[in-house]
């Protein structure tokens, strides 16, 4: 639908109980075949589906979006996008700049702050304790 806003699923590499919904070794088959991940409230045509959180459905998908692109946009597939909290961290410093609210971040409110935008922020435990 044109002018449609595709909204984009964030899933941070570090979140655990995240990750233990996808295949094994998705990441890496993905990254060595140029695939792109969705994420429907249906299933989706694709070369490898499973079920994970719930998002803008529970149905995921990785393939090409040469092969696939035109289904994905017609059954209102959301991509996902493989973050870290750096990765996050920068989106949200950008972000504060452009609305002129950069002033406000601290190095230790960057995650509340994220998770308050509705990133996938994962806390880091100490280490050595």
């Amino acid at each position: 639908m044109p002018g449609k806003e595709r909204k984009v699923v964030y899933v941070n590499l570090a979140d655990k109980d995240e990750m233990k919904h996808y295949p094994e070794g998705i990441v890496r088959l993905i990254a060595e075949n140029d695939w792109k991940v969705v994420n429907a409230p249906r299933p989706v045509p694709c070369e490898v589906p499973w079920a994970g959180k719930f998002r803008h459905g529970a149905f995921y998908g990785a393939g090409s979006e040469e092969k696939f692109g035109a289904a994905w946009e017609a059954l209102d597939c959301w991509p996902v996008v493989f973050v870290t909290n750096h990765d996050i961290e920068e989106i949200v410093r950008a972000e504060a700049k452009q609305d002129e609210s950069e002033k406000f971040l601290t190095e230790e409110n960057i995650g509340r702050v994220a998770k308050a935008l509705g990133y996938p922020w994962v806390e880091q435990k100490a280490r050595g304790r």
